[in-house]
């Protein structure tokens, strides 16, 4: 890693997050809350520091992390998104036992300056949208299962049963509108069909529906993006 760019480790939670700098005469932490004024707080603490410009790194668990990763990356930081798989096998590889949200951060810091890993870049509007489409069709999906696993109970009398028709029915409705939505989301732009395929092999590495999802516009797209300032990073999003 370039000299003048320091590793920065961030561990996310959901109502606060940990920084660790790794700078050349000491590794200075704090804790900041998850929010917008936290996120300038980081900012002001790292330039403290002596710090203009960073390489920041956490990991792709849950949203967490979002609105953090792109407030640093609109303000011209790097930012990479990595793999908590490759993060653990790092810890291991690294005799590193010790796991705390402190310690995590460390941990990600060191990820970041000994790995490189590819550069964050948000995907463009139309797959945030078809992401959402696509996770809500999943949490739909689930819901029907569990009323048509109900339909199981040989318990229940007739009544009860025809009862729980009703939102079977609704639910399937629903699911199939937006089946529709998403084939006209892929129709419509040319780039989410190009995509297509990566993402159907995205999907079929993870077993939630929804995490399936989340997955595969994280992959938007697989490439691995160059060493350069974050104008010329590509938009890759899962290291």
């Amino acid at each position: 890693m370039s000299e003048s760019i320091v590793p920065l480790g961030l561990d996310l939670a959901k109502l606060s997050f940990e920084a660790h700098l790794r700078l050349p005469l000491g590794y200075p932490r704090k804790g900041f809350a998850n929010t917008a004024e936290g996120f300038e707080q980081l900012d002001q603490w790292v330039k403290s520091h002596g710090v203009r410009t960073f390489h920041a790194c956490l990991e792709a668990t849950g949203t967490y992390g979002d609105e953090l990763a792109l407030y640093l990356y609109e303000h011209g930081y790097q930012v990479s998104i990595v793999n908590p798989a490759k993060v653990a096998a790092f810890r291991k590889s690294e005799g590193i036992r010790t796991k705390n949200d402190q310690q995590d951060a460390k941990v990600l810091a060191l990820y970041c300056e000994k790995k490189e890993p590819p550069l964050w870049k948000p995907a463009p509007a139309e797959v945030q949208l078809l992401a959402n489409i696509v996770n809500r069709r999943a949490d739909l999906q689930a819901m029907r299962q569990q009323e048509v696993n109900r339909l199981e109970n040989s318990r229940w009398d007739q009544q009860t049963l025809q009862g729980l028709q009703v939102p079977i029915e609704s639910l399937a409705t629903q699911i199939s509108e937006l089946t529709k939505r998403i084939r006209q989301q892929m129709k419509a732009h040319k780039e989410l069909q190009e995509q297509r395929e990566s993402w159907r092999w995205a999907s079929a590495q993870r077993t939630s529906t929804r995490r399936r999802s989340w997955w595969a516009i994280r992959a938007w797209p697989s490439k691995r993006a160059s060493r350069e300032p974050r104008c010329a990073a590509r938009p890759v999003l899962i290291a």
